[in-house]
């Protein structure tokens, strides 16, 4: 029989550091007020960082250990099954809604899940549960080496109370499982994807065939360029090209509503800054080597290209 043991009894078999974006929480606990008699759930989604990323540190993570960012989930569906006992999601609408996600950031992941026993007392993860998530993380499909099972025990009024949700670590052959709520970590890493999952303030509806009508146009001038699809879609491609030419040294920040990429090469950095508001298209491409301004330079975003070239070929003649 596959047994639960405590975090500490084989920790270094875990390997792994785990974040969960506050917002996430918060996310669940709204479905499940909408849903406070059945069983509700979602698979988790987010990034794996490589124990040489330089954003472990910003997320608080040690070194030298790869973790998992879990950033936001794919709702459990329009066509799944939710009883007091039960939870089965619509595995059709939630394959759809990944491939969407792939195409706007190809380095996403699904690394878990969550689901609630609120509705029926149940504490633990049942053996159907159990089974189903050992399989999960051995399929030769699967990419990541652990898999991330949040559980929800009662039904909070807010996420930030305590014990209301326990996660559990799986782990590629090993036969057992473990509770880690210690070992997770609240972060602050956004969702990207808040536009196709529903879990933004531009979020559009979502239609059975996973395809979606706009809920709020791009056009809109009232909101945060990063979260409408175009800026989204954007951020996917420069993150792609930073982390090809830089090789990983790559960190994305935010302060207020403007994103900044960042590349380093030694103690030459250069950076984008993104527009704040959904109205705006211009961008800042920053070259700095130690504490020295080499030059900015501001642009329209269909030019931040051709700005970032120059600031590669400038980076090339720097003594």
């Amino acid at each position: 029989m596959t047994r639960r043991k405590d975090r500490r009894s084989k920790r270094r078999q875990l390997e792994v550091q785990i974040g969960i974006d506050r917002r996430v929480l918060s996310y669940i606990v709204d479905v499940l007020a909408q849903n406070p008699h059945v069983e509700e759930g979602g698979k988790y989604v987010g990034y794996l960082l490589s124990p040489s990323d330089s954003r472990l540190r910003g997320f608080g993570f040690g070194p030298n250990v790869p973790a998992m960012v879990v950033t936001d989930f794919l709702p459990s569906g329009p066509n799944a099954t939710r009883t007091a006992v039960e939870l089965q999601p619509d595995g059709k609408y939630q394959e759809s809604l990944f491939r969407q996600l792939e195409q706007i950031d190809p380095e996403v992941e699904h690394l878990g899940t969550w689901h609630s026993h609120h509705c029926n007392g149940l504490q633990t993860l049942s053996f159907g549960d159990v089974a189903g998530y050992l399989r999960t993380v051995n399929k030769t499909e699967y990419r990541p080496n652990h898999f991330l099972a949040s559980l929800v025990t009662r039904l909070p009024t807010d996420a930030s109370e305590r014990d209301w949700i326990d996660h559990y670590l799986f782990v590629r052959n090993d036969k057992e499982y473990y509770k880690i709520n210690e070992l997770v970590r609240i972060i602050d890493s956004p969702s990207t994807f808040g536009f196709v999952t529903g879990h933004s303030s531009h979020a559009r509806k979502v239609r059975q065939d996973g395809q979606g009508d706009v809920a709020c146009t791009s056009s809109s001038t009232s909101g945060l360029w990063y979260e409408l699809p175009e800026g989204r879609k954007i951020l996917a491609e420069d993150k792609s090209f930073f982390t090809k030419r830089f090789n990983g040294d790559m960190a994305a920040t935010r302060r207020g509503g403007r994103i900044k990429l960042t590349g380093r090469v030694g103690g030459v950095a250069l950076s984008i800054t993104y527009p704040e508001n959904a109205g705006a298209s211009q961008v800042t491409v920053s070259l700095r080597s130690d504490d020295t301004v080499i030059f900015d330079i501001i642009t329209e975003l269909q030019w931040r290209r051709l700005a970032m070239s120059a600031a590669l070929a400038a980076v090339a003649e720097l003594p």
